[in-house]
């Protein structure tokens, strides 16, 4: 290029095409994606990992994620995750999950659907 010249910005097409599933199962952190009725609606390749040695993933999936996750109730992530979809502010804490005794960093976020998406590590 000289002075003054511009760099040309490669054209859409150029771009490689990538699904959100693939976006979302190329991240190392779990995402969790709850639906307005409280369903776990999606998991990627991440979190299906944390939760196998534990719980199989596919009895997760469609299920109410109290009913998944029984003994969150009552906890600071069911209050967490509640303030996030009730004010539509996102939310970032530590959980200490005492069924598994494992620390849980959390990134929760209003759904533009309702609902929330969770990002989370170990």
């Amino acid at each position: 290029d000289t002075p003054g010249s511009h760099t040309s910005i490669p054209s859409q097409s150029a771009l490689p095409e990538i699904s959100a599933e693939d976006l979302l199962n190329g991240i190392t952190d779990g995402f969790v994606l709850i639906d307005a009725q409280w369903r776990v609606a999606y998991l990627n390749e991440a979190a299906k990992r944390m939760l196998r040695p534990r719980k199989d993933p596919d009895t997760v999936l469609g299920r109410g994620h109290w009913e998944a996750f029984p003994d969150t109730l009552g906890s600071e992530l069911e209050r967490q995750y509640r303030a996030v979809a009730q004010t539509r502010a996102a939310a970032f804490f530590d959980f200490f999950y005492e069924a598994w005794q494992r620390w849980f960093e959390l990134r929760v976020f209003p759904w533009s659907q309702g609902g929330i998406v969770v990002f989370f590590h170990d």
